[in-house]
């Protein structure tokens, strides 16, 4: 992995920061490594310079909540629809019931069909109430790994959230969020709206 001057001297500080701040460390350095990720992809559309208008809600463990997995007894095909029109092919995993703010919530998670190592995690996508205000107007994702399935239960980290690339470029097909995977509250979590200028894109995902 490439790491720039300016990514490991960030990653240097994270781990030695106090342990009263150990959630935000976890959380920052989960970021900046999304980040090296994002950079070392070649179909990526963001470069390192491009990071400043990346922003994030400060990790808060209020979003942080342990889900019942109630799985399916089969693992139907869903046809969702791309931003771009096209249809991408999911596995409806299971249902995720859990609480947060007062309120009874539910969410529908998926696995990928399109290779092995894709279906290691599952996949979260889902709109909330800041959608177009202060987070991407057409919804954001999660990665869960399969391993973090404990006992019918899957821990969920809305600080975790993030943009699909079509938040920072044309040219990509990013699932749509189901409709049955928005959320009537405020998820003030995770990855916040892009603020750098919109990128032509030309190559598809």
């Amino acid at each position: 992995m490439k790491l720039t001057i300016s990514c490991f001297i960030y990653l240097f500080i994270i781990d030695v920061l106090p342990a009263q701040d150990t959630y935000q460390s976890v959380i920052n350095k989960y970021r900046i490594e999304q980040k090296i990720e994002h950079i070392n992809d070649k179909r990526a559309p963001l470069k390192e310079t491009d990071f400043n208008s990346v922003h994030y809600f400060k990790p808060n463990e209020a979003f942080v909540v342990k889900a019942h997995f109630i799985g399916f007894s089969s693992l139907d095909t869903i046809l969702i629809p791309t931003s771009s029109g096209k249809i991408k092919k999911f596995l409806k995993a299971g249902i995720l019931e859990f609480s947060m703010k007062e309120e009874k919530l539910q969410l529908t998670i998926f696995l990928s069909t399109r290779n092995s190592e894709e279906a290691q995690s599952f996949f979260l996508p889902f709109r909330d109430k800041t959608n177009g205000r202060s987070t991407y107007g057409g919804g954001r994702f999660m990665d869960i790994p399969v391993s973090a399935l404990k006992d019918g239960f899957l821990e969920i980290d809305f600080n975790k959230a993030y943009n699909p690339w079509c938040a920072y470029s044309d040219g990509f097909n990013c699932p749509i969020p189901p409709s049955e995977n928005t959320l009537n509250i405020k998820i003030a979590a995770g990855e916040k709206k892009y603020t750098g200028e919109r990128k032509e894109g030309s190559k598809k995902s």
